[in-house]
């Protein structure tokens, strides 16, 4: 079986990323994966599986005919049996390159009513691309429930992100500081939707309430990063940006807790690692959070900073029973986060 695996990016940025190039270089059969933008640093002998094709043309609306013609060639000359694109442009551009005779799947990383699909516009161009006999799959049941309401004929089913197996090598134990320090690590890229700004004001509040052993380092890179660097200067808060960092399964035992104020998520990969890690959870209650945490997580209301304050405190203080969240959410991210799962279950919809 020839698959070709179609993104916007070559690079392992993000969950879409990481999933795609993941999965690809696991999958049986022969595995080719087209992109049109790539990271520099990004190694491709690090998937020894996967044939790469860079497009010739960089993604834009103006380059989509081409995009279109191109790919067709590909699907054409490595007889390609199956498709698979991931995220809006990659899924526009597979729906209208890919013959009715091949199997189509797309994928959706978030929940497309608050990211890709915002405007008017992008929902009118999806639900005009959509194609019959497609099949997405959701990261998660919300992010299932959420597209089915922009596109209410698209065959749709949840197919959980997955980790790396790295994450799952060491038995889930509650962190012990050494000291009297509280330690929190927060991961994601520093842009609106992981909601930093909000932190950022729980860690001043914690610092007028004399609260300076509760410390947050973020691991991510993004465009806000340094408009925040000032307020936390002036601020002198605990709070650190250590930039983008790779095998965070080493970083994450060094911690006492994750926390993530997201606005919204799909299915956040950093929860699951931090979840595989043993680390116990504070996060946003929105509902996608309960959801990929099986509900094994403190939660605190994204309306109240003084809500968010009382409970890091409350957990600094040990009055949860954090052992059992860790301990059941060990066994819920087992169950729906390693790649054998994921592979398995990609393999028996690819076979349909």
């Amino acid at each position: 079986m020839n698959i070709l695996h179609v993104i916007d990016y070559a690079g392992l940025g993000g969950g879409a990323e990481s999933v795609a190039f993941h999965s690809a270089n696991s999958l049986p059969g022969k595995n080719y994966l087209y992109y049109y933008n790539r990271d520099d640093n990004f190694d491709e002998n690090e998937f020894p599986n996967i044939n790469f094709i860079e497009s010739k043309h960089k993604s834009s609306f103006i380059n989509l005919p081409l995009n279109i013609i191109e790919l067709k060639k590909i699907i054409k000359r490595y007889k390609i049996d199956i498709v698979h694109s991931q995220l809006f442009w990659s899924n526009l551009t597979a729906r209208l390159a890919t013959p009715k005779s091949k199997k189509l799947f797309t994928s959706i990383q978030n929940i497309q009513s608050q990211s890709s699909l915002q405007s008017k516009k992008a929902r009118i161009i999806e639900k005009w691309s959509y194609r019959r006999g497609e099949t997405t799959f959701c990261v998660s049941n919300v992010v299932e429930e959420d597209y089915k309401m922009i596109v209410p004929g698209a065959n749709t089913v949840t197919l959980y992100n997955f980790i790396s197996e790295d994450f799952f090598k060491g038995a889930p134990s509650e962190k012990k500081s050494d000291d009297n320090d509280i330690k929190l690590i927060a991961v994601g890229t520093v842009k609106k939707q992981k909601n930093y700004s909000f932190l950022i004001k729980v860690f001043t509040e914690l610092r007028k309430r004399n609260k300076t052993n509760i410390h947050l380092d973020i691991y991510g890179k993004g465009n806000l990063v340094d408009e925040m660097l000032g307020p936390i200067s002036d601020l002198k808060i605990n709070v650190n940006f250590k930039g983008e960092v790779l095998h965070l399964w080493n970083i994450y035992p060094k911690y006492d807790a994750f926390i993530m104020a997201s606005l919204y998520e799909g299915c956040s990969v950093a929860a699951l690692e931090a979840m595989a890690s043993g680390l116990p959870l504070l996060l946003s209650d929105i509902s996608v959070m309960r959801e990929i945490s099986n509900c094994n997580a403190i939660f605190f209301d994204l309306n109240s900073i003084d809500d968010c304050a009382d409970k890091i405190i409350a957990f600094s203080e040990k009055k949860y029973n954090t052992q059992e969240l860790v301990n059941n959410g060990n066994l819920w991210v087992n169950k729906i986060g390693r790649k054998s799962v994921y592979i398995k279950n990609l393999w028996e919809f690819y076979n349909k």
